[in-house]
């Protein structure tokens, strides 16, 4: 198929609710994932027009990465010569392609059409806000005068303080204890007779 079918498909043939995210499509093997991966690099970060992304498990049905003329993404399925179905290829999808890879997936970013279609039928904290950029009016605060009321005069009690006494309370006599003193006798040590040496007068 060329380019211009493929072209003429998505924008004229092509079921535009079936487009849309959320539709049930024939799903791609996982046997070419790898495949897929190199067809999203190709696409999306080498500027090709379309690349073949894999097929169903029976063969049946092959899946093609196709960047129109306005810029969008799609995944068109062809069916034994035809193209019978197409979605749009939004941020998130080529994830599953990249696993172990994830370094390589390509920096992209949808158109505001793309975008729009995101919030309203994906889902609407998507991350993209398209909405168009309404000025808010100008409307001006109300002059809402203040109002002075005074301070109601409160006159101060005064409270005497209570007279607060204090026990008096006698200190007990307690008497100091005897304490005796043990009567150790004195031992009766003997002095030793030291015998005083006989020591000889030098002869001058």
């Amino acid at each position: 198929m060329s380019h211009i079918s493929m072209e003429n498909y998505v924008m004229n043939v092509a079921d535009k609710t079936r487009i849309l995210p959320g539709g049930i499509h024939a799903q791609l093997s996982t046997h070419y994932f790898t495949m897929a991966k190199d067809a999203v690099i190709a696409v999306l970060e080498n500027g090709d027009k379309s690349a073949v992304m894999g097929y169903t498990s029976g063969g049946r049905r092959s899946f093609e990465l196709y960047r129109a003329n306005d810029g969008d993404v799609y995944v068109i399925i062809n069916w034994q010569g035809d193209y019978n179905d197409a979605y749009h290829f939004l941020p998130g999808m080529e994830g599953m392609y990249f696993e172990g890879y994830e370094s390589e997936i390509p920096q992209w970013e949808p158109s505001d059409k793309v975008k729009k279609i995101i919030n309203d039928y994906v889902e609407p904290d998507y991350g993209y806000n398209v909405e168009p950029d309404v000025p808010s009016p100008d409307v001006p605060s109300p002059d809402v005068p203040s109002l002075d009321v005074p301070s109601p005069d409160v006159p101060s009690l005064d409270v005497p303080s209570p007279d607060v006494l204090t026990p008096d309370v006698p200190t007990p006599d307690v008497p100091s204890p005897d304490v005796l003193t043990p009567d150790v006798p004195t031992p009766d040590v003997p002095t030793p007779d030291v015998p005083t040496p006989d020591v000889p007068t030098p002869d001058e």
